[in-house]
């Protein structure tokens, strides 16, 4: 770790607490969100006030989920019309996760719509990160990161084809950092040849 990423962290840890954010470090190198019940590797919940990284894995994978909880602490923060529409309207935020927990749900649109504004949301706040990036010398490489990003917004499109969630997050596979572009996406639907098959192949069991 970088002296950069310990100031920083540092900053962004007494933000955090100034606004009574409790900020966990799990050794593990999963975490699961209560109300979705899903293995991710943080989280940030404004209801509960606390951020949760997971940690076991090496500092160049958790620092960017870091990052990313962090930017959505800004997002609610700041008020983010879309943050607060998902945290408001219940039904619009869960409908995407009842239904991967095996809930039917009908229509269909209601899932695609529900995914849709989550995808869009999450996207939102990896433009925060790129501009935390680009202002603190940190030792991830931006383009790494927009790599990381394309690849976790660009999994739910496979989420909504297969129903499923992934056993090993798909930004620490090789091969599918390999195929993605090093410039932010501009469609969030976008297809990339390649991309499902290789997470289907590596990133569930």
């Amino acid at each position: 770790m970088t002296d950069n990423d310990k100031l920083f962290i540092g900053n962004a840890i007494s933000h955090l607490n100034n606004k009574h954010i409790e900020v966990i470090f799990s050794k593990q190198n999963n975490v699961y969100q209560e109300h979705e019940k899903i293995k991710c590797t943080g989280y940030f919940d404004c209801k509960n006030k606390s951020l949760v990284v997971a940690t076991g894995l090496p500092q160049k994978n958790w620092l960017p989920v870091f990052l990313h909880e962090y930017s959505h602490f800004i997002q609610w923060l700041n008020k983010d019309k879309l943050f607060y529409k998902l945290i408001e309207n219940k039904n619009l935020q869960n409908y995407f996760w009842y239904w991967l927990q095996g809930q039917e749900i009908r229509p269909k649109s209601k899932v695609i719509e529900s995914a849709r504004a989550i995808q869009t949301m999450e996207y939102e706040c990896e433009k925060i990160v790129f501009n935390l990036l680009q202002k603190n010398k940190l030792s991830i490489l931006y383009q790494d990161y927009v790599k990381y990003a394309n690849i976790d917004v660009l999994f739910y499109n496979v989420v909504l084809k297969y129903r499923r969630w992934y056993d090993i997050p798909p930004h620490t596979i090789q091969s599918i950092l390999d195929i993605i572009p090093i410039e932010p996406i501009d469609d969030i639907t976008k297809v990339i040849p390649l991309f499902n098959e290789l997470v289907l192949k590596n990133c569930f069991k």
